[in-house]
């Protein structure tokens, strides 16, 4: 009798030993289903991805292709690879651009892109082709062509925070770029017009974005604009340049950008001897800025000063104070803020003139 109890217990702990068996080998996979998240840069260094990058030929927004695969380091398990804003790829033929990127675009695969920011990597699909939205970090050379070889390098604090105040104010590829490349080559706006034309909102959003990026970096003072006046769209020259040839009687009228914080808007600035206004022209204007004055309500008028911490790091560039409201404005060029500072001391002399 005895016997048959402990062959009955036996056989009872072998079914339990069995079960625990059985729940241990479910839970491993069970485990690994769950995955790890790594940077890109991590991933490749630890060896679980091998990452190939390939070009487009373009220099700014969606123009590298990343074909990555995981490795058996990367274990069991989805692996999802974030790609934050900054990283590098340094060109190795230094006549070609090197790229940093700003991050993932989406999934390529059956001739369209399937949107994501991350990278996923399951053990069911190892290998997959991300599009990458990156930007040139060297303005003077050549697009990179599809045959560029790169090396991944770590992000640097300025380029990093570049690209990250790019995304968070939602700036366009060209003001994007505008800003990464004031921040490596110092820029000006004429120097981008061969290149990548922007419009002067564009300029006005990436000047505020690379200041405040770099003055926690190194002093930064962009060189001299070309006397070549910037091609705008929708930016009429001034209407009356020469000042001197202006009757005392007649109005001067001048074509000009009202700068905001983070906008501008063209509009018509008009000079007589009775009545000094603004009214704005293009599209979005705001009626709160314009405005009529007489010479006594105007406390002065004069260029802007070049200074790091003001989005209007470029020339041609000035300020009308009234009395209750201070507008910044930019002329186009040089020679049109002076034509406008002389207009205005010459219809108000307690205003001082250009000096020039």
């Amino acid at each position: 009798m005895r016997t048959v109890v402990n062959n009955i217990r036996q056989h009872h702990l072998a079914r339990g030993l069995n079960l625990l068996l059985l729940i241990a080998l479910t839970a491993f996979p069970a485990l690994g289903q769950a995955g790890e998240t790594i940077s890109l840069y991590e991933a490749m260094r630890e060896g679980k991805v091998a990452a190939y990058f390939t070009a487009t030929g373009s220099s700014s927004g969606d123009a590298i292709d990343l074909t990555i695969n995981k490795t058996p380091v990367a274990g069991y398990g989805t692996l999802t690879v974030t790609v934050p804003p900054g990283l590098r790829l340094q060109n190795a033929n230094g006549a070609w651009q090197s790229m940093v990127i700003s991050g993932v675009r989406g999934r390529l695969g059956g001739n369209r892109l399937v949107p994501d920011p991350v990278i996923r990597l399951s053990d069911a699909v190892p290998s997959a082709t991300y599009l990458l939205s990156v930007y040139s970090a060297e303005f003077h050379k050549d697009n990179p062509p599809p045959s560029s070889q790169f090396t991944v390098e770590f992000p640097d604090s300025t380029t990093e925070c570049i690209l990250s105040n790019a995304i968070a104010h939602g700036l366009s590829v060209a003001a994007t770029q505008a800003a990464e490349w004031i921040s490596t080559d110092r820029v000006t706006f004429n120097d981008l017009q061969a290149k990548l034309p922007v419009s002067f909102p564009d300029w006005n959003a990436a000047l505020q974005v690379a200041s405040q990026c770099q003055t926690s970096q190194v002093q930064f003072w962009p060189r001299p604009a070309q006397p070549a006046a910037p091609a705008i769209p929708n930016n009429a020259p001034v209407v009356n340049s020469t000042v001197n040839s202006i009757p005392d009687n007649q109005p001067a009228s001048f074509q000009l950008w009202h700068i905001t914080f983070w906008t501008s808007h063209s509009g018509t600035l008009t000079i007589s001897p009775n009545r000094i206004g603004f009214e704005e022209t293009g599209a979005g204007t705001h009626r709160s800025d314009n405005f009529e004055a007489s010479c006594s309500a105007i406390k002065d008028a004069a260029r802007k000063p070049h200074d790091l911490n003001n989005i209007l790091i470029a020339d041609a560039t000035f300020y009308i104070r009234l009395r209750g409201r201070s507008y910044d404005f930019w002329a186009g060029s040089e020679d049109n803020m002076f034509a406008v500072l002389r207009a205005l001391s010459r219809t108000c002399p307690e205003i001082a003139g250009p000096g020039k």
